[in-house]
């Protein structure tokens, strides 16, 4: 702090009126490991590019193009197999959730708002504020 005020007063006061952990790193909450992940994902993005790295700019964006391209015809290729217009995953959860909600008995409470009760407990449904407990 006294390197940056003997460089900037004017700097030092306004860091001095701020939160600490707002600005200094060693003040940041330990358990958010930003460049841990950021680092991961460079290296994984750098592993990709293999050889290209060292090539052309032109050379590398028309790869990076060429493997995004692949990438999307894979998925596209993979969406086009399913069963359903779901993901598989979600239509899983779905068929489970559905199964599941036959043990439940529906009251009207009110205008769109149902009252559910079922082998866990009962639970509130505002259909009107997207919301349910």
């Amino acid at each position: 702090m006294n390197e940056i005020g003997a460089i900037d007063p004017v700097t030092m006061s306004w860091l001095q009126n701020i939160d600490i952990e707002h600005w200094s790193r060693f003040a940041y909450d330990q358990n958010i490991r930003c460049d841990h992940v950021t680092n991961n994902m460079i290296e994984a993005f750098n592993n990709m590019l293999g050889s290209y790295r060292a090539a052309s700019y032109l050379e590398l964006l028309e790869f990076i193009r060429m493997m995004i391209m692949r990438k999307y015809h894979e998925r596209k290729e993979e969406c086009e197999a399913w069963n359903s217009v779901w993901p598989p995953r979600v239509n899983a959860k779905i068929l489970k959730h559905g199964r599941e909600s036959r043990l439940f008995i529906i009251i009207v409470v009110e205008n769109r708002e149902y009252e559910l009760l079922g082998p866990t407990g009962g639970y509130g449904v505002k259909l009107m504020e997207y919301s349910c407990q």
